[in-house]
């Protein structure tokens, strides 16, 4: 089923509300600062993506050994590699979930998420914390690009593909610096409005994550 929803509205006044350092930062293949290309890779960084901050890019999937896992990179972003024949080399939910993780050196205001080997039938589900330890589901999204109108604070997030059909790269990522200042969100704080992040992705993650 198909999920039209929304831009992210936070309460309590928190990331929209965060002062910044600079100007917005963008990673990726066609960014200030770019992503290893070309090549397939265990994990990426850290690597210095400006503001002072780091970047560290992992990848996940839920059924296959870690050994296997790759990072998958090419002009069109990063994808999965998952050590199973499922067929594309893309974040995909084709037989298994696959995961690609994001860990900042410090929270960051996440202002814009931009997708290669995109298509209408494509859904992202985002998630706020570490695919390794705690995580809170944020939504989903088929948004491309999407839009996160006055930034989400994060210092850790990934993106997943949950269902058959989907089939991406994470192309860029684009974030400001807060100030000292900035509060830090709880990732349950949030209301899910419009059409951007939001969905009911993360039940049936949590289910296949069991099998």
């Amino acid at each position: 089923m198909r999920k039209v929803f929304g831009v992210l509205v936070l309460l309590g006044g928190m990331a929209w509300a965060a002062p910044t350092d600079a100007a917005t930062i963008t990673f990726g293949t066609g960014g200030s600062a770019g992503f290893n290309t070309g090549g397939e890779f265990a994990s990426v960084g850290p690597v210095d993506v400006g503001g002072g901050l780091t970047l560290l890019v992992q990848p996940w999937n839920n059924e296959t050994s870690s050994s296997g896992w790759r990072i998958d990179s090419d002009g069109n972003g990063y994808g999965v590699k998952n050590g199973s024949s499922d067929g594309t080399d893309d974040i995909d939910g084709d037989g298994s979930i696959d995961d690609l993780q994001f860990v900042f050196s410090a929270p960051v205001l996440l202002t814009q998420l931009n997708f290669g080997n995109w298509d209408s039938n494509d859904d992202a589900s985002v998630y706020s914390g570490s695919i390794f330890g705690a995580y809170s589901y944020l939504g989903s999204t088929d948004d491309d690009p999407t839009n996160i109108p006055g930034g989400l604070l994060l210092q850790s997030f990934f993106v997943a593909a949950l269902q058959e059909g989907d089939n991406f790269r994470v192309r860029s990522l684009s974030f400001d610096v807060p100030t000292d200042s900035a509060p830090v969100p709880e990732p349950m704080s949030l209301v899910l409005l419009g059409t951007g992040l939001a969905g009911l992705g993360g039940r049936r993650l949590l289910r296949r994550r069991s099998r």
